[in-house]
Order: structure tokens, then sequence, then C-alpha cells
């Protein structure tokens, strides 16, 4: 009787009171909000981002095909092209100074006699390349004095577009074609070159928010307010939206519900079972942790139990009588794996699995072996470095989110802020789990083979033998380091950079490792400037 005569004081008091007792939202509720709405802004940047290139791409083809035509109305008027007014090797930007118009004079400031072309197009940034006028003889060498028979407009494609490749080309009397290697080189130089500043132009206004921060003075009451609503969020939006850009937004839902209610499951090392499952790297022949792995029941398509691997790769069903198929998501993994489709074995790994339905006849565990294919795309140097800056970018973003949430701290200190802190910091290091390789303090350099000095921003591939499949990607660091964790097969390494030859080590016989073995060789590239075949300098 006490308890009925409470329920009906309480729901009287609602209904008169006019205010409802329902509590306020959690933090966990506000931060999973927070970090939904960062993530779909995230997702949302990245298609506009594909959109935006694409046009630029078509609009750099139309600027070209306009600089063409302004050129066969001069070669009518003047018997050739313009002379591109620099001795030797290089040529004219576009649009720059010395030629924003095309006209019988050739490349001027102003206007004089016949126009040809009024404005000269630029490269629609921020990406891509400046387009640059050289003039040539028919042999393809420098045409110092107009007219000229011949010439060249280099440009950078970022996207595959109306069947030409990504990267590098150029605009001649006879259409668009890929450039020599020496030009390429240097167009991808331009690119990377604009990539970078761009980027670092990005990045500007988060480096101005945190000197004007700093200039604060502590202790204001608006301050203290202002880190409590708006800083310490806005840090915890920082870290969630840049460090889990290295996962899908597929599959980020799923590790952000893991972190709040199991972190323990993903972050734990189970200790050896046996009658274990494995997903392995069909490549690498290397564990693969941290992959979802999920029994589905193959009759209604119910999903019966979800795992994650542990650091070896490893998990572990049992479940009752009946047909089950077992599915695999890992960002940067392809399941089922293609390359070894068919197979039985692959080395150490037996009774391997490719998506089939399987009849369990009694309750006993479930333990195959899963391979999956590493999700490494051929795309060009430029975009891999493109990739790299900006990843490079966004861990620097994520990292100065603690400066943010300490600042919070510091000028209001309390359960609340500190709370704050401490799931920041859980969330940062929590995704740096998900998305960053173990460095097992070995490394290789790329250098320099006149001059021995390190390269940095080298792209160095790695294929597996005998299908010569890409494996992995590295960017070295400042330093020309890079590295690569495999396990038993055999391989072989790749290294190009603009201004330098192609680079491809010797075969790596590891099909007797033991254990995962550090690919880290040294690594001489050669300058274009030197021949191929020639000497090594001493």
């Amino acid at each position: 009787m006490f308890l009925h005569k409470s329920k009906r004081y309480t729901l009287h008091a609602r209904l008169i009171g006019g205010q409802a007792t329902r509590p306020g939202f959690t933090l966990v509720e506000l931060l999973t909000v927070i970090s939904i709405i960062g993530l779909l802004s995230s997702i949302a940047t990245v298609s506009y981002d594909s959109t935006r290139a694409k046009t630029r791409d078509a609009t750099r083809l139309a600027n070209l095909d306009t600089v063409r035509k302004g050129l066969e109305f001069s070669v009518n008027d003047t018997g050739g092209y313009p002379a591109d007014g620099v001795k030797g090797e290089g040529g004219v930007v576009l649009g720059g100074p010395g030629a924003h118009v095309l006209d019988s004079n050739g490349w001027t400031d102003a206007a004089e006699g016949d126009v040809y072309i009024q404005n000269l197009p630029k490269n629609p940034g921020p990406y891509g390349a400046d387009y640059v006028y050289e003039s040539l003889n028919n042999d393809g060498s420098p045409c110092d004095v107009g007219p000229c028979p011949s010439y060249r407009v280099s440009f950078f494609l970022e996207t595959d577009f109306v069947g030409l490749s990504a990267g590098p080309q150029m605009q001649t009397p006879e259409g668009v074609q890929s450039p020599p290697p020496e030009v390429a080189a240097s167009i991808s130089s331009r690119a990377t070159r604009a990539a970078t500043v761009t980027i670092a132009a990005a990045a500007m206004p988060v480096i101005n928010a945190v000197v004007e921060a700093k200039r604060v003075v502590l202790d204001n009451p608006v301050v203290e307010t202002s880190a409590q609503v708006a800083v310490a969020p806005a840090g915890t939006v920082a870290v969630v939206a840049a460090a889990a850009t290295a996962v899908p937004a597929t599959q980020y839902g799923f590790y952000l519900y893991l972190f709040f209610t199991q972190p323990f499951l993903l972050l734990r090392r189970r200790g050896r079972r046996a009658e274990t499952g494995v997903v392995y790297d069909a490549g690498t022949k290397l564990p693969v942790d941290l992959a979802i792995v999920r029994l589905v029941n193959a009759g209604n398509g119910r999903i019966v139990g979800t795992q994650v691997t542990d650091g070896g790769g490893r998990f572990m069903f049992l479940p009752p009588k009946g047909k089950y198929r077992i599915e695999v998501t890992k960002p940067g993994f392809v399941f089922p794996s293609k390359n070894l489709a068919g197979a039985v074995s692959d080395g150490n790994y037996q009774n391997l699995y490719f998506g089939a339905d399987f009849t369990m006849s009694e309750k006993a565990s479930v333990s195959p072996a899963v391979p999956v294919d590493a999700a490494e795309e051929a795309i060009p140097e430029t975009g891999i470095i493109k990739n790299y800056l900006k990843n490079r970018t966004r861990s620097a973003i994520a990292f100065s989110g603690f400066g943010l949430a300490a600042f919070s701290f510091a000028a209001k200190p309390g359960i609340y802020l500190g709370s704050v802190l401490a799931l920041h910091i859980l969330l940062y290091f929590f995704f740096r789990r998900l998305a960053k390789r173990k460095n097992r303090g070995r490394f290789g350099v790329v250098s320099d083979e006149a001059t021995r000095r390190p390269v940095g921003r080298a792209v160095v591939r790695l294929f597996s033998l005998p299908y010569h499949k890409l494996v992995a990607t590295e960017v070295s660091d400042r330093r020309g380091r890079y590295y690569f964790l495999v396990g038993k097969n055999n391989y072989y390494v790749t290294v190009t950079h603009p201004g330098y030859w192609k680079t491809e080590s010797y075969p790596l016989d590891l099909s007797n490792a033991s254990k995962p073995e550090v690919i880290a060789a040294n690594l001489a590239v050669r300058p274009v400037s030197l021949a191929p075949d020639a000497p090594t300098p001493a």
C-alpha cells in the first residue's frame, strides 16, 4: 500500500508542478552525441572533398583546352608557338607574373596587338600544380627564340578522370599525354608543395586558437565558464574526429559502443586458448588484432555472437548445433580473401575459411584460420604523400586536444572537467590502439645515393611473392626511416620519390621465419640527374 501511494504522489507532483523529475543527460550520453556529430561532419567532408576534387580536374581540362585553342590561333598568325621567355630548362607559370595574356607578342601582362587569350587561367587550388608552359623544338629540347615548333603545358590531376590517370600530365600539340620521368618528377614536386602549403594553412586556425588561449588569464570568470561549456567538449570532438578518421564510418559506431560498454574486451590481451580461430593477413602472414568477428545463423541471418580478436588474432565461439557462417570486418582489410581463394592451407595456417556456410553437429568450438587481404591501393605517390600529410595534421590536431582539455581543467578544476580530461585521454589512446601499428624499434633508412643524406617522404611499398601483390605502403619520415612487420613469406620493397629513379630491393626470403620479422633494409635512391647505369659517386 505504501509503494502504491508513493507512486501516485510522484505522478501527482509531476502533473501539478509542471516540471519533470527526469535527470539530465549523463556525460557519456553528451560525449556520444558530440562524437556522432563530429563523425557525421567528417563523413560529409570526405564526400564533399572527393566531389570538389573531380570538379577541379574538370576545370583543369577545360582550362588546358582554352590554352590549346589560343595557341593554335597564335600559330595561324605567327607560324609557330610563342617562346616561354626562360633561357634553357624551365618555363613560365600561366596566370603568373609576365603571363596574364596571350597575344601576338607572346606571353605578356598587358594586351597589345591581336589578343588570343585575355585572362590566362590558373590552377584551381588548393591542390594540383601550377600550369607551366615550356616552348620546345621538335626534338624536345628548349626553344628560347620564337616562333617555336612545339610546346608542352604541364599540370596535375587529383583523380582518375575521363580516361586520364591521376598524377602528372602534359598538354602538347598532339593532345594530353603522360610526361617523361624527369618532367613528371617536377610536376609531382610542385603538387606536393602545394598540398603542404594548403594543409599547413588549414592547421593555422587551430594553432592560433591555442596561442590565444595561452594568452588569456586562467582565473577570468568568463574563461572558467567557457572552459566548462565549450573548450572541453570542443577538445573531445577534436580528438574523436581526428583520431577516428582511420576507422570507417560503418565500424566507428560499433567500436565506440564497445568503448563505453566493453572497453576491456578491446584492450585486454587474452591468454592462449585451445581450439581458437585466428584472423590473419594473407600478405604478411601476421595475426590481425581488433578485427570484429561475427557468428551468424545461416538460416535467419541473425548474429549469434560477436568477438574482437586479441593480440594474436584469436577468437572463439561455442555455438549449439546448427548452420552458421562467419563474417569478419577490420579497417584496411577485405574479407573473404581473394588472394588465397580455394586454398586449404597456407604455411602454418590450416583449415582456411572463406565465408561459406558450415554445420555444427554438436556444441563445439569454431576454430578456422581466416585470411583477409590488405586493402592496399596502387595510388600515385602524390596521393600517398597527401594522405600522409593529412594524417600527420589530424594527429597533431588530436594531440592538441590534450592542451585544450588541460586548459579547461586548469581554468576551473573540478570533477566534471577532470572527468572530461580523463575521458579525452582514454578516447585518444583508444583510437590510436585501433589505428596505429606496433613499433618494434627497428627502422630502415632511405638515403640519397650521391650525398648519403636521408630522404624524407619517400613512398616505400612492400610486395609479396610470387604474385607481386602490394601488401603495405609506408612513407619515410624526415630522417628517412621506415619499417614493415611481416611473417613467413617472400617479399621485395620498392622506393619512389620525385627527383629520384625508382629503386627495387632484391627478393627477401623469409620463408623459414619462425616468428614475425622486421623488414628494415637501408635503401639508397639515385637522383635523376645521374644516369641509371652510371658508377656510384665516391
